[in-house]
C-alpha cells in the first residue's frame, strides 16, 4: 500500500528550541518527506547545510545530527502520493523566510505561497493530495510540526 513518510525531528539549539516552544510544546522543530527510495528528505530548511541557500529542496538523510526523529507513515492511494510529491517537487528553490515563523501568531495562507517554512510546504502537499481536511486548511497558520505530527498519528491509525 502507498505512504508517505514524514520525518518529524529537533535539534538541540536555540531556533530548534523556540519553534517547539512557541507552536505547541511537542518534541519537534522540523518535518519534511522522506523519499520514496528512503534516501533523501524533501523540506524547507532555514539554514542552508550545505546547499547554496536555505529553502526547499533535496537534502540526504544524514545532513544534521538530530537530536531527536521520528517518522510517520501516511496511508494514501497511489494518485494521492503522486499528487503529494508533485506538489512539493513544484516548490523546489523556493526560499525559506523566517516571517512565515511568525505566521504561528499571525496568520499566514499557504495556498498563495512564494516562501515555505517546513510545516507549511507539507501542508501544501497533503492538501494538494487530497489529505488534509478542509478544516485544517482554514487553520493555517497553526499548522505546526507539532499539529502535523498530530495529524499524521491520527491518520496512520485510521482516524
Amino acid at each position: 500500500m502507498p505512504s508517505i513518510t514524514l520525518r518529524f525531528v529537533a535539534e538541540r539549539n536555540l531556533g530548534s528550541w523556540l519553534i517547539r516552544t512557541y507552536s505547541g510544546a511537542l518534541p519537534f522543530s522540523h518535518v519534511g518527506a522522506i523519499t520514496v527510495l528512503g534516501t533523501c528528505e524533501l523540506g524547507a530548511r532555514w539554514r542552508k547545510d550545505g546547499a547554496k541557500k536555505a529553502g526547499v529542496q533535496y537534502r540526504p538523510i544524514g545532513y544534521r545530527n538530530f537530536s531527536r526523529e521520528e517518522r510517520v507513515e501516511v496511508p494514501c492511494t497511489e494518485k494521492q502520493e503522486t499528487q503529494f510529491w508533485s506538489a512539493l517537487q513544484e516548490q523546489i528553490g523556493k526560499p525559506y523566510s523566517w516571517s512565515i515563523i511568525a505566521g504561528f501568531f499571525v496568520g499566514h495562507d499557504f495556498e498563495t505561497r512564494r516562501s515555505f517554512d517546513c510545516s507549511s510546504l507539507m501542508a501544501y502537499g497533503l492538501a494538494k493530495a487530497g489529505l488534509l481536511p478542509p478544516e485544517m486548511v482554514k487553520l493555517d497558520r497553526q499548522i505546526s510540526p507539532p499539529v502535523l505530527y498530530a495529524f499524521a498519528l491520527g491518520l496512520r491509525m485510521g482516524r
